[in-house]
């Protein structure tokens, strides 16, 4: 049976350090994490207890690069786990090299306890972008962007289904977003212009989302956006960006989403 993913953007990869010993709890973690639209990883091959040390040296390699290109280290701790070597050795890559994307959760916990506390991941990866077609080029950049940290984004003109109804994806991506994350808004004059930026800026606004406004250029947060954004805290990208401008700005997203 299929599980249905409560959010379509792309993103949401997690790399999960676990003993194979616990595989009925991992595997109900795993279709927490799935039904969420996260994509979960889970390394256990029987050929990493073959003994064979030249194997198991490229496995190691395998996995620790693996953790690199993933934002999110959620470690699942038990007796069994700590009882494992290649747990070990995979916890401690993480605590040396990237500690802040470390997530520890004790398997001894009520399942209610277990699921809150990945709850609080799920709860920084969600983005819905809000914009004008005008200004496709800068989100789809900054989605690529977003996806690389492993955050899931929505964007209206690359995530619509085909043939589905286009307001309902709207709302229930804005819904999803307000209650699990962020709403960015790119701000240009294009976007000031826009009925459907200012619906969507509306709807979050109902639903009490964290909005986080992105200024492009010299652009002014006036008039109708004064109501909405006037007192937020806002990000600034030059009209003339670089690439270089775009990654500043995604480590300021991330750090300001990793507080939601």
């Amino acid at each position: 049976m299929s599980i249905e993913k409560k959010y379509n953007g792309e993103g949401g990869y997690v790399f999960v350090s676990h003993s194979h010993h616990d595989i009925k709890d991992v595997r109900e973690i795993r279709n927490y994490l799935e039904g969420e639209g996260l994509e979960p990883i889970l390394f256990y091959l029987k050929s990493m207890d073959d003994g064979d040390t030249s194997k198991q040296a490229l496995l190691k390699h395998l996995i620790y690069d693996e953790i690199d290109a993933r934002q999110f280290f959620l470690y699942l701790d038990s007796q069994n786990a700590r009882s494992s070597k290649w747990v070990s050795e995979e916890l401690e890559y993480v605590k040396a090299r990237h500690p802040e994307r470390l997530i520890p959760v004790d398997l001894k916990q009520d399942k209610a306890l277990i699921f809150a506390e990945i709850e609080k991941l799920v709860k920084s990866m969600r983005v819905f972008m809000s914009y004008h077609g005008a200004d496709t080029e800068i989100a789809v950049k900054l989605k690529e962007r977003l996806i690389k940290h492993d955050f899931r984004v929505f964007c209206a003109y690359s995530d619509i289904t085909a043939g589905s109804n286009y307001a309902v994806q709207i709302v229930n991506a804005i819904k999803e977003a307000s209650q699990n994350g962020i709403i960015i808004v790119l701000i240009t004059e294009s976007s000031k212009r826009s009925h459907s930026v200012m619906c969507e800026l509306e709807m979050a606004f109902e639903n009490d989302a964290k909005i986080l406004p992105v200024v492009v250029g010299d652009v002014l947060i006036d008039g109708a956006l004064q109501y909405y954004l006037g007192k937020l805290q806002h990000l600034k990208l030059p009209a003339n960006y670089t690439d270089e401008d775009l990654d500043a700005l995604t480590l300021k997203i991330r750090k300001i989403a990793r507080r939601v």
